[in-house]
């Protein structure tokens, strides 16, 4: 990502890249005592790399806190845990293959999440990878940037993996006064995720330690790399949060290499399942071009997509932001398009379907629902007047964008979607 603020600024808080450091309390027998309102066993042991859950209390100190077994869900809505995603066993050589190679995310998250990820039936399932690499992570202007290997096709899998670190947003917000009362202040907050760091594997660590942009020498709190690499997990917020404070975040190896643009060639969207991003094409995408995503809703208007960037240190220049707020009412009539139109002919019909369904992948709004009931829409109308060709092509379109909308469904949703064989 390309994020403007990191390059000149310090981190407030150096993180310490050796494993031995990570304690800050000395570790102490397992007491026996369960932790205050949460019940079962805990301790005030904290190894590295534990898979044990560590109790987050404000206000008090790291070796005051608590730990609770790592497959404990029976926490308030209101606390907070560090947590392995999925639970793992202090060695992982007694993993699978498959197991290692989709790696474990550490995560400060509520009990009510904790709860809707580890409960779900097909938890966790196994990361699903592209069958052939069809990316790569090169410089670009300065910073990073992923670009296609191969001629990419619509809808294709770009990419899957599983988070790094993923916090809520309000952790490393930069605002003092925050909307949720969950949230403690700047220097406990930033001892959390200093914590948080430290629990990863050695390798995995070393991964996010290296998404920084700042200049050589310097050090960047735990704060900053995640809220500069911090992209958006839809699916899960905080209890009675509401807005951008009540998101999850989350930094991934290679997705958070990825640019922005608010005219995205490609969309990312969270499979709660597997506990993992996955990356898909909007459109075709051709060998050597860069894969762009969005990092906020790309229908959003001029100043609130500038708004929400800005969190990232950005000020975007693509060319929708280039028009400024003139090009705000066009998307808007797109996003929210009225889809059928009885005052027209069949043909007139079709041949307005047909140009809102090419501005809509021009304008990178194919990841949209309306998008597909256009599609839908267009198929109909093109067998009804003939064009065969067209059927062909919707149809195509219909087939490789399904998977945009299955990454993201529930488990229920899913199963009827794989039930009615889509």
């Amino acid at each position: 990502m390309k994020r403007g603020f990191l390059n000149s600024k310090k981190g407030k808080a150096a993180i310490a890249s050796d494993a031995s450091s990570a304690a800050s309390a000395p570790d102490k027998k397992p007491d026996g005592k369960p932790g205050e309102g949460q019940g079962g066993e805990a301790s005030t042991a904290r190894p590295v790399n534990a898979r044990e859950d560590l109790i987050l209390v404000p206000g008090a100190s790291l070796s005051e806190m608590k730990e609770s077994p790592g497959d404990f869900l029976e926490y308030d809505a209101k606390t907070f845990v560090i947590t392995t995603i999925p639970a793992r066993d202090k060695d992982t050589s007694v993993r699978t293959p498959t197991e290692r190679s989709d790696g474990w995310a550490e995560a400060i998250i509520d009990g009510d999440t904790k709860r809707a990820i580890f409960s779900q039936r097909a938890f966790p399932a196994s990361v699903s990878h592209p069958s052939s690499a069809g990316h790569c992570v090169e410089p670009t202007n300065g910073a990073k940037g992923v670009f296609a290997t191969r001629r990419l096709k619509q809808g294709e899998l770009i990419l899957a993996e599983r988070p790094l670190v993923m916090v809520p947003r309000a952790m490393v917000s930069g605002d003092e006064i925050l909307a949720t009362s969950m949230i403690p202040g700047s220097a406990e907050r930033a001892a959390w995720l200093d914590v948080l760091v430290q629990r990863m594997l050695p390798d995995r660590r070393e991964v996010l330690l290296r998404l920084t942009h700042a200049p050589a020498g310097d050090k960047l709190s735990a704060i900053d790399l995640i809220r500069a690499n911090g992209l958006t997990v839809n699916g899960y917020t905080l209890p009675e949060t509401e807005g951008a404070d009540g998101r999850y975040v989350a930094v991934y190896e290679t997705l958070s290499r990825a640019n922005h643009s608010c005219r995205p060639n490609a969309h990312f969207a969270f499979h709660k399942p597997s506990f993992s991003v996955r990356l898909r094409a909007l459109r075709d995408i051709k060998a050597g071009e860069e894969i762009l995503i969005s990092y906020v809703p790309p229908e959003a208007p001029y100043a609130q997509r500038q708004e929400e960037l800005a969190h990232y240190g950005l000020s975007c220049a693509c060319g929708v932001c280039d028009e400024g707020p003139s090009a705000d009412e066009r998307r808007a009539r797109l996003a929210a398009s009225l889809v059928e139109d009885s005052t027209r002919s069949k043909k007139q019909e079709f041949d307005r379907i047909s140009q809102q369904i090419a501005l809509f992948e021009r304008e990178g709004l194919a990841g949209l629902d309306v998008y597909m009931n256009n599609i839908l829409y267009g198929l109909r109308l093109a067998a009804g007047v003939g064009e065969w060709e067209k059927c062909g092509v919707y149809n195509e379109k219909m087939t490789a964008i399904m998977p945009l909308y299955a990454d993201e469904m529930g488990e229920e949703q899913a199963e009827q979607l794989s039930f009615l064989g889509l």
